[in-house]
């Protein structure tokens, strides 16, 4: 009896133990009360533009609670909790946060550490960036970012570039793909290999097996991949690996320019020489006629043969002069009926090549030796002038509208994405003036001392020689139309800046840069801003985190003075940005440049 009731004894305390344990336990894991309403932001009577249509909801109010978006409704319909910060949204418009999809943020391009840039993207309204040249200590970023230590735009990253000297073999690009994977990188970035200096090391680039498997793996480990284009490989191997674009021009060197470029230098040199023996003699003919004259000698005595052979050669030959000085124009100026023009020249030059051939195979038993030699020559030189001239003309019809347009088409059909970086184009044509106007940015001032002096050197002599600058300044209206094209036949664009990777390329400041091109280039605002919300967050396989103001999304916000659908530029100077729930009015991102600046 006695050692019944010690065992009863023993289990009772035994219980006590065990529900003393578990309400330590319930009341160490269940928050304070306060903390239920603790980090509310209710932004009342606010115009919301939700990006998942293109609409202007009017007043409603959005309820934010531990950085997400808890609840959206009429205004008249919502309760905001008493202890909410409340923010005036009378006359006002509530959008999604901006993504910047290509910046870099490492030491080589002489970013801040830890991200330190990271106000200069705020001050903007850019709550997300996409890093493509990543490494341990971005990761590091990324993680104190999300664990609500580090004040930043929400940071995904690429690991190393992929690319042969690093990696040459199917095998080899497959560990180096796991490896990110495994390391937990965001993205797969495809791009030429740099050293210390700057300078590419890659020669050609991954050989086809290499490149497809790269695609493959990353397909299969779920990772984006992005990247500069096979150039090597051509459309074809893009398209079949359905590769997305780091840069829409990068569809000029790729498809819009000689397919292989390793042969444009020899067609290049043929095409001149050819040319030029041609040139010089018709030269020399000229220069013998006037001498003979000069000095009263009596005319040559020539074949009927000669004659005409000499007619032919000077009829070639202006038209050949005509045809490389049209397709310079042409090249320069982007004018769509020049290419008809060119290719008549062309034909014309074809057939007064043959009208050449024949007339020497029925002269050349009474021509003079010397002369067939000659004739020869400049049949050789009018053959080899035709040949090459045959190359650039379809080069120069794949620029057309209808080429374009089924580049575009190809492009949707293998669903590929394109970041869209037409800043770049800009920008490097640019005059003096326009690059020192933006030096003027209060972003610019408040970059790193050594990118300021960079950049202010770069804007002084310009991002291109002055030859290259009249060369490529029809480049950026190619690729306004080309976004166009791409856009109408359905392909996903993102905005891109290539921000600090590329001289005046400020952070922030070149987002909204590049929404103007956008609408330039004939997107609807609704469509430019797409590429800044929802795309970035379907790229990156997200869209149940951001991209649009929906119940249950990260709250990154963008509260604004005016509609942007209707204009762009109200998006330059919010009135506070929220990133992550946290309310960033612009008193307080002006003086995180300011604080920047100072450090300067």
């Amino acid at each position: 009896m006695r050692h019944s009731f010690q065992l009863a004894r023993r289990r009772y305390l035994f219980l006590l133990l065990v529900v003393a344990v578990d309400a330590s336990v319930f009341a160490s894991s269940a928050p304070p009360a306060k903390k239920k309403t603790e980090g509310i932001i209710a932004f009342v009577d606010v115009n919301l533009i939700p990006m998942d249509r293109e609409a202007v909801v009017r007043n409603q109010t959005v309820i934010v609670r531990g950085g997400k978006i808890a609840e959206i409704g009429p205004a008249s319909a919502v309760a905001v909790p008493t202890d909410a910060r409340v923010i005036e949204g009378t006359g006002r418009y509530l959008m999604p946060g901006l993504a910047d999809m290509h910046v870099h943020l490492n030491a080589f391009v002489q970013a801040r550490p830890n991200f330190g840039d990271a106000p200069l993207f705020l001050a903007y309204g850019i709550t997300t960036v996409l890093n493509l040249s990543g490494d341990p200590e971005l990761l590091a970023c990324r993680q104190r970012i999300r664990n609500g230590e580090l004040p930043a735009p929400n940071l995904y990253t690429s690991g190393e570039f992929i690319n042969e000297p690093r990696q040459r073999t199917p095998d080899e690009v497959e560990r180096e793909v796991v490896r990110q994977f495994h390391e937990g990188y965001d993205v797969i970035k495809y791009h030429q290999i740099v050293d210390a200096d700057g300078r590419y090391i890659t020669t050609s680039g991954l050989v086809r097996p290499a490149y497809l498997r790269m695609n493959d793996v990353a397909r299969r480990m779920g990772m984006p991949l992005l990247g500069h284009a096979p150039i090597n490989l051509g459309l074809d191997a893009l398209l079949e690996a359905h590769q997305s674009l780091a840069h829409m021009g990068e569809f000029i060197p790729l498809y819009f320019l000689p397919p292989d470029p390793r042969y444009m230098t020899g067609i290049k040199l043929v095409s001149t020489a050819s040319l030029l023996v041609l040139v010089f003699s018709c030269l020399c003919w000229i220069m013998m006629d006037v001498l003979r004259r000069v000095r009263k000698a009596g005319s040559a005595v020539r074949s009927m043969f000669v004659t005409r052979f000499r007619r032919m050669t000077f009829a070639i030959t202006s038209v050949g002069l005509s045809s490389m000085v049209l397709s310079l124009a042409l090249i320069l100026s982007g004018n769509g009926p020049l290419l008809m023009l060119a290719t008549v020249l062309f034909l014309v030059m074809v057939a007064l090549t043959i009208r050449m051939f024949i007339l020497a195979a029925r002269g050349w038993r009474l021509s003079p030796p010397r002369f067939k030699f000659h004739s020869a020559l400049l049949i050789l030189a009018a053959v080899a002038f035709v040949s090459s001239t045959a190359y650039w003309v379809p080069i120069l019809w794949r620029s057309s509208n209808a080429e374009v347009a089924d580049v575009a088409a190809s492009a949707r059909s293998a669903g590929i994405w394109v970041e869209t970086t037409l800043n770049l184009y800009d920008t490097a044509c640019l005059s003096r003036q326009q690059r020192a106007e933006m030096l003027q940015e209060p972003a610019f001032k408040a970059l790193s001392p050594e990118i300021r002096d960079d950049w202010t050197a770069v804007a002084a002599q310009g991002l291109l020689p002055q030859w290259q600058r009249i060369v490529f300044r029809n480049y950026p209206q190619f690729t306004r139309g080309l976004t166009a094209a791409l856009n109408k036949a359905g392909v996903p664009l993102l905005l891109g800046t290539d921000s600090l990777g590329y001289p005046l390329a400020i952070p922030g400041f070149s987002a909204h840069q590049e929404l103007q091109l956008l609408i330039e280039s004939g997107l609807t605002p609704y469509d430019a801003l797409r590429t800044a919300t929802v795309n970035p967050a379907k790229f990156l396989r997200k869209e149940d985190e951001f991209g649009t103001i929906a119940v249950g999304k990260r709250a990154d916000l963008l509260l604004v003075s005016a509609d942007p659908l209707v204009d762009i530029h109200t998006l330059k100077s919010p009135i506070g940005v929220m990133v992550r729930g946290k309310w960033l009015p612009a008193e307080e991102l002006q003086s995180m440049l300011h604080s920047l600046a100072q450090q300067n």
